[in-house]
This record gives C-alpha cells, structure tokens and sequence, in this order.
C-alpha cells in the first residue's frame, strides 16, 4: 500500500474511531518490523518432496493459489508441459505444497499466505 494510501485510510480509521469513541493508537498502529518474503514454489516442492527434480503444477482453473501442487515427470516423458495443463499421463503427482513448513524452516515464526497478483497466484512468508 502507498503511503499517500495509507495517510487516507488511517485518517478515515481515526475519523471512525473518534465517532466511536475508540482508541487508534493500539487498533491500527502497523506492526513493528513486518516483512513479506517471496516464496519459490519450485524450492518449495524440492524442499517438501526431496525430490532436486520436482515442479510445480495447478489445477485447470488454475486462479487460486491454493490449486497448486508438485509432481514429477516420468522418465521419457515431456518437459516443461504448461502449468494449466494439469497431471498428464506423463506426471507423478508428489501432493500439495507445504509452504507453511517452507516458510517456518527459513523464516521460524512466518505465516504462509497465499494470494493473487492479477491472474497470477503467488506465496509470501510473512513475519
């Protein structure tokens, strides 16, 4: 968020909190040092799998991040298949991504969330 975006929303917090008699300072202040850290999904599935060959995947309607999964390609079979394709005969679906295991083991105390950037899912370790 902008800090011009932040300026207005924490004006109009500050306009409903004197209208409700609600103190600001602790409701809304941020929060001391929070960082968002990218996740690699790729890294994710090596990590969760141990498998140095393993990719990422999603489910057809692939507009969720939460429709993500990790596989592998059989030996002899297609390489590099796109994301919306889905499991082929040619995949051995690993499972789901952990990303919260991913994110505790590099980042203790992170929360993973999953979210959309226009069309695109994509993971954070938030601390």
């Amino acid at each position: 968020m902008s800090q011009s975006a932040q300026r207005i929303f924490a004006g109009f917090a500050c306009a409903i909190a004197l209208v409700f008699g609600v103190a600001t300072q602790s409701v809304f202040a941020p929060v001391a040092n929070a960082e968002q850290h990218g996740v690699d999904l790729i890294q994710v599935c090596k990590e969760n799998y141990k498998q140095p060959r393993a990719k990422v995947g999603s489910l057809p309607l692939h507009f969720d991040p939460y429709s993500m999964y990790c596989y592998l390609d059989q030996p002899g079979g297609s390489a590099g298949l796109p994301i919306a394709v889905g499991i082929s005969s040619t995949q051995v679906d690993l499972g789901d991504l952990d990303v919260q295991a991913y994110c505790s083991k590099h980042w203790p105390g992170s929360s993973a969330n999953g979210r959309m950037m226009g069309p695109f899912p994509y993971w954070t370790c938030d601390t």
